[in-house]
């Protein structure tokens, strides 16, 4: 690293860090708070003041992961860093103790840096979210009625999503608290000829998705929840079969679509993961290798993580745009489902009961 200009002025970032940078501010600007905004907080601050732990970690975990979405990035830092010392991560929250936080993470980053490092070029943010499966239910039961649907949930995590989906326990215990226009729509099934959950080598485990959620009482119920879904029957008993494929991998991904004639695809919470040109060349392969009459569900979170909710769209085989469904005011899919431009005119054609 070069030293400071003689004026005293702090050193200028790569385009990549200071991308980072941004991230970070805009995470620990998030409106809710349950155990990970005073990290990102402390990310911020490190880089500002150009702490040199800090700023090597970044280069080198740039380096590895080059598709990353700079969110991403720093939400993955984030999980290294707790997966590996959980009672000094606890520590790195406290805000009016900044200056010693930076220096003891400093010291952790040192300590640890190839560990970090290698967890970030391996692993990825594999939050699953127990409640994400009720809008694909809905839209899907909707848009198919009784046709077949060959199905992926790509980046799929722990692979609950495809299994929880015609679970009528699971959709009647969790629908009541999203809220769609009219009110709560009724259970109807999919009509499945085949499903499938993919995701990167290496899968990730229990503990590895425990690590990804927040140190806090809301995610420790949250974490509850998903045990209990994997745990129900219906879920354990569902025929699922799951692949590993690297997303960016794209030609083994369109070969994978075609050999299974796959005409519906979810995508929850991953193309923020990847930087904007990667996301396009993902969602194309998708479209040029979906079976027609297809569709897919993408969900991604409101301003790359940094607001409450996310927006669901919607593309349909044969349409030159996705259809702008709705907006759901939490992540985690509780609260209300909120139309946009294109829900109306979507739901007229494709009525939800």
């Amino acid at each position: 690293m070069r030293d400071a200009p003689p004026d005293g002025e702090p050193r200028p970032l790569s385009e990549t860090i200071e991308l980072v940078y941004r991230a970070a501010v805009a995470l620990g600007g998030h409106p809710q708070d349950h155990g990970w905004r005073e990290f990102y907080r402390l990310m911020a601050f490190g880089v500002e003041q150009r702490s040199p732990a800090l700023l090597s970690v970044l280069n080198d975990a740039i380096a590895a992961r080059p598709d990353s979405g700079a969110a991403h990035l720093v939400t993955v830092l984030g999980i290294a860093v707790k997966s590996i010392d959980q009672e000094r991560f606890k520590s790195f929250t406290a805000a009016d103790q900044r200056d010693r936080c930076l220096r003891s993470l400093e010291q952790l980053l040192y300590e640890q840096a190839n560990t970090i490092v290698g967890l970030i070029s391996a692993r990825q943010n594999s939050f699953t979210g127990t409640r994400r499966f009720l809008v694909p239910q809905v839209l899907l039961s909707t848009y198919f009625l009784n046709r077949p649907v060959r199905f992926a949930d790509i980046g799929t995590g722990l692979g609950v999503l495809p299994a929880q989906l015609n679970s009528p326990d699971l959709f009647q215990r969790f629908a009541p608290d999203l809220v769609w226009p009219g009110g709560v729509p009724a259970y109807r099934p999919i009509r499945f000829a085949a499903r499938f959950g993919i995701d990167r080598d290496p899968l990730p485990s229990r503990s590895w998705v425990q690590r990804c959620y927040g140190p806090s009482n809301y995610y420790e119920g949250l974490y509850r929840e998903l045990i209990h879904s994997m745990e129900n029957p219906e879920v354990k008993n569902a025929a699922v079969e799951y692949r590993t494929i690297d997303l960016l991998d794209v030609a083994a991904l369109k070969a994978f679509l075609r050999s299974e004639e796959i005409n519906a695809v979810n995508l929850s919470y991953v193309l923020y993961q990847l930087s904007h040109d990667h996301r396009r060349q993902v969602v194309a392969a998708i479209n040029e290798a979906l079976a027609t009459p297809g569709a897919v569900i993408v969900t991604e979170p409101e301003r790359e993580l940094s607001q409450q909710g996310c927006t669901v769209s919607f593309l349909e085989s044969g349409r030159d745009k996705p259809w702008r469904l709705a907006y759901v005011s939490d992540g985690h899919f509780k609260g209300a489902v909120q139309p946009l431009e294109d829900f109306e005119e979507f739901t007229t054609i494709h009525p939800i009961v």
